[in-house]
């Protein structure tokens, strides 16, 4: 059953094999012209549901991306021009990376695996400034923010390869 008669999603939603199917037959009923407006409504309600499946979403450590930008810009402005075009470099690459579509989103919701990067810095961030948290200390969580995000820019290209495999693979 499809997602809007039950309320959730059975699978369908989560392919794009699903979606180009959706696409190709829409396709055709749109040449057909059809001149009733229950059938021309009912089609324009299924190519809106198609291209929200296919529309493409940030989903990664936005942390990292503002990270990137503000560390390139201040190596420009202290003139590291290189290290600065470097990391405005892949933190434009990464946020391009992250673009995932909706129905790849679905899928990853589905089976489970939903998370990123950002929630690793959040997280360590949030500990922190409880008592108690990282070391035992109230405030530490500045410490394992930037730990985190030292981490998050030393392995920007690699997520950012991993993240167009990930999000630009046909599966």
């Amino acid at each position: 059953m499809h997602w809007k008669t039950t309320g959730r999603c059975c699978g369908s939603c989560a392919k794009a094999s699903s979606a180009n199917s959706s696409q190709q037959h829409l396709d055709k009923a749109k040449s057909a012209g059809s001149t009733d407006a229950t059938i021309t409504e009912r089609i324009r309600e299924l190519q809106a549901t198609v291209d929200e499946a296919t529309k493409r979403r940030f989903h990664g450590n936005i942390f990292a991306v503002i990270g990137a930008g503000l560390f390139g810009l201040v190596c420009l402005f202290n003139g590291a021009i290189g290290g600065g075009f470097y990391f405005l470099l892949f933190g434009g690459l990464y946020f391009h990376s992250c673009l995932a579509p909706q129905y790849k989103l679905n899928k990853r919701i589905i089976e489970g695996k939903d998370g990123t990067s950002a929630g690793m810095v959040s997280d360590g961030f949030k500990e922190g400034f409880q008592e108690g948290g990282i070391g035992g200390a109230i405030g530490g969580g500045c410490a394992s923010v930037f730990i985190g995000m030292f981490l998050i820019l030393m392995f920007l290209p690699i997520m950012t390869l991993w993240n167009y495999i990930k999000n630009y693979a046909n599966k």
